[in-house]
């Protein structure tokens, strides 16, 4: 289940970037891009920060009242040297009232 957020507040995603061992590792860059519930990318490729824990990085994104209600996508690549993967996630907004 996708995590749910209230229209207005802010959304804080983070993914964990893991070897094939599941060691943490330092990526370079690590990249975010949101979908809103129609498919339209309302954030492309933006660079997600790295936490104080080697392997886990985050991204801030304020939502406004009038973002669309629904399933938000979530994709996060990930670089060592070449692509290492992407990982997959979603997050819900829905309306207070």
């Amino acid at each position: 289940m996708a995590a749910r957020f209230v229209r207005g507040n802010a959304v804080r995603i983070e993914a964990d970037i893991t070897d094939s061992a599941s060691g943490p590792v330092a990526a370079t860059p690590i990249v975010i891009t949101i979908f809103d519930p129609r498919g339209n990318a309302v954030v492309t490729e933006a660079a997600m920060t790295a936490s104080a824990v080697t392997g886990t990085y985050f991204y801030n994104r304020q939502t406004v009242v009038t973002d669309l209600i629904g399933v938000w996508k979530v994709v996060v690549a990930a670089t060592v040297g070449t692509p290492i993967g992407r990982q997959l996630g979603s997050f819900e907004l829905f309306s207070a009232t």
